[in-house]
């Protein structure tokens, strides 16, 4: 099963999110909800399965960006979905990482998460396999 990571620090939209996805009877992943990077990297390793990141870029305690970067790193296999207010960050994102403009629908970020995931774009083996 693909798991999913959220990374928000507005509390009601972090809140919004795991409602929609709990009550979404279509959705069959698992989910895991954060408010900072912090937090996100002890999920991200204690889920080396870890199919998809979305992340919002303006944090108070680390920039989302920063995060996308180190994972592109050192999990490149990791879907990246950046979703930020700010056009611009759109210019500054590491190779093969999504963004979706706020405000969105949770439909339309939904549907971006689907499309990353099931269509499989990022072609990276995970640690100990190959291509």
């Amino acid at each position: 099963m693909k798991k999913i990571l959220f990374i928000e620090d507005n509390e009601y939209f972090l809140m919004t999110l795991k409602n929609y996805f709990h009550n979404n009877k279509d959705w069959s992943y698992t989910n895991f909800f954060t408010s900072n990077p912090l937090e996100a990297r002890a999920v991200i390793q204690e889920n080396p399965d870890l199919s998809m990141v979305v992340t919002d870029r303006h944090m108070p305690l680390e920039d989302g960006l920063f995060l996308a970067y180190e994972l592109k790193e050192t999990k490149p296999w990791i879907h990246l979905l950046m979703i930020s207010s700010d056009l611009s960050t759109a210019q500054h994102l590491p190779p093969q990482t999504g963004f979706l403009a706020k405000p969105f629908s949770l439909p339309q970020l939904e549907e971006r998460i689907l499309d990353s995931i099931l269509h499989e774009r990022i072609r990276y083996p995970r640690q100990g396999q190959s291509l």
